[in-house]
Formats: C-alpha cells, sequence, structure tokens
C-alpha cells in the first residue's frame, strides 16, 4: 500500500512527514475537521446539513463491491469514513493532515471494533503515500479547496493513486452559491471578487481566510486534464448555510422560533433539495479512464 516511511502513532495511525501550509495551519486546531462530533451538535451547519451527504453519497456507492480499497481523504474525525462501514465497506484506508482528529476516530473505530477495517493515515492530500492505481473508490468531500493553489497538485495525487476505472466522489464550493453567500454576507466587494477571481472568505474563529471556489466548466477541465472526467453532478443544497450563517449573524427574522420549527424547517429543505440547483458545494462524481 505504502511507498513511503512512516511513524505508528497509539500502533495504528501511518503519519508520513508533509509540507504545512496556511489551511493545514488553520485546520490543526479548527472545528472543520470534527465534522462527526459536530453533525450531533444542534444549530451547526453539519447537523443540518449531514443527511444531505450520506444520502447523496450512498446512493453514488450502490453497486460498488463491498471489498473494494476505499480511500477518504480528509476524514477529519471520520463522518463518512463511519458512513463508509455502515454501508458494508471493510477496506477503507481514512486519511487526513489533522492528528486529533484522526486520534478521534481511532476511538469510535476501537469501541465499534471496527479497527479492522479502517487504516488511519496521518498524510497530506497533496503528497499521497500511497502506490499508484491502489484504489477503486477516493471519497473527497469539502477538503481539496482549502489547498487553494496546491488543488490541482492535490488532484493530480487522486488521479495517481486511483485504479483505472475507479471512482472519485468529490465535492468543492459552487461558485454561484459561493457569490450568493459572498453577497448576502460579506458584501459587494466579495460578491464581484467571488464573480471574477473564484475567491470567497472562510471564517475560522472569526479570521477570515480566502479560499477557492469552482464553476461547472472550471471542474469538467480540471479532471479532464487528469483523466478523471466528470460523469454526474448533484448540488449540495444552500439552505442550510443560509440558516446557519444567518443565525449566527442574527439577520434572520424569528430565528428564535428554530427548536419549535425545525422539522418543518428540514422538511422544506428536503422538498428544496429535489428541486433547486442553488449549491453549497457540488458532488462531482468521476470515473478514471
Amino acid at each position: 500500500m505504502f511507498v513511503k516511511d512512516y511513524l505508528l502513532i497509539n500502533k495504528r495511525i501511518h503519519s508520513f512527514d508533509f509540507d504545512s501550509n496556511v489551511s493545514i495551519e488553520h485546520h490543526s486546531d479548527v472545528r472543520g475537521s470534527k465534522l462527526e462530533k459536530l453533525a450531533k451538535m444542534k444549530y451547526s451547519l453539519p447537523y443540518w446539513e449531514s443527511d444531505y451527504y450520506i444520502r447523496k453519497l450512498t446512493e453514488q456507492l450502490e453497486g460498488i463491491d463491498r471489498e473494494s480499497r476505499i480511500l477518504d481523504v480528509g476524514c477529519g474525525d471520520g463522518r463518512f469514513t463511519m458512513m463508509l462501514l455502515d454501508l458494508g465497506f471493510s477496506e477503507v484506508c481514512a486519511l487526513d493532515s489533522n492528528l486529533d482528529s484522526l486520534l478521534e476516530l481511532e476511538n469510535q473505530l476501537v469501541n465499534r471494533g471496527a479497527t479492522d477495517k479502517v487504516v488511519p493515515v496521518h498524510a497530506s492530500a497533496s503528497d499521497l503515500p500511497f502506490q499508484d492505481s491502489y484504489f477503486e473508490v477516493i471519497l473527497s468531500i469539502g477538503v481539496l479547496y482549502y489547498l487553494n493553489d496546491g488543488y490541482e497538485d492535490a488532484l493530480n495525487e487522486i488521479a495517481r493513486v486511483l485504479s483505472r476505472g475507479g471512482v472519485l466522489l468529490e465535492t468543492e464550493p459552487d461558485q454561484v452559491g459561493s457569490a450568493v453567500k459572498g453577497l448576502v454576507f460579506d458584501g459587494l466587494d466579495s460578491f464581484l471578487r467571488i464573480v471574477k477571481e473564484h475567491k470567497f472568505l472562510e471564517y475560522f474563529d472569526g479570521e477570515p481566510l480566502e479560499l477557492r471556489c469552482f464553476n461547472v466548466q472550471e471542474m469538467h477541465q480540471l479532471h479532464e486534464e487528469v483523466g478523471v472526467p466528470v460523469r454526474e453532478m448533484e448540488a449540495i443544497s444552500l439552505f442550510p448555510s443560509l440558516l446557519t450563517i444567518g443565525r449566527k449573524k442574527n439577520i434572520i427574522r424569528d430565528i428564535d422560533k428554530i427548536d419549535v420549527l425545525e422539522d418543518q424547517i428540514k422538511e422544506a429543505f428536503n422538498i428544496l433539495d429535489g428541486s433547486s440547483s442553488l449549491a453549497k458545494h457540488k458532488l462531482w462524481i468521476c470515473k478514471k479512464t
């Protein structure tokens, strides 16, 4: 599996040397890599949107051999790693640059008795320590855009370790959805920069970090160039983001009714999810040629 030397942490986590960057440094102590935990916390964005990711990913994984080798790039504390186990996959590699998140994932695996089904890896998405064409399926859910200018390098690495005919399921921020959020929450300057330069603001403990977003043409071109062309596309609804950011900024009228109206809000989101292409992220379903 591995083509580089590693250290074993807690006898299970394979830790590799890798270069840091501003996004990795921000993620070293940020909640963004603890999405499994956040999905259980009311009012967090993962609480409202995780079901949409899991449903759409489950649909795309239907029919794939449960003994396929799967890589979960940017696994964090295991939101989608645990989903893969729930779906019956038994050869999963879970990779993240945040060691604390991997330790939390390892605790979950021990408690579940599933340590034999998941190999935890501490490494960077832009320098994958695996053999060429090793994995049949790769998940990269809301990860690569954090690398900014290193996005192409990471996508090349993913293409390298994906087998011919293998499936890549990837989500990245959508330019249109980012523009809507930018206009509503950050103002005209942010909106224009998103449209012109494909850069938007994400906040870490109140501090802004400028990150990439992508349009449809750009994503098709980038994936064609690495030999993993896009076959399908799904929208991950923008509405949970509008709700949670609007609540945090206290600009949604009647937000104090959120507990009473929770079931109705979720029902409305479900209706819109099936009929709207307004996306926070788009799920790109790709297959290596």
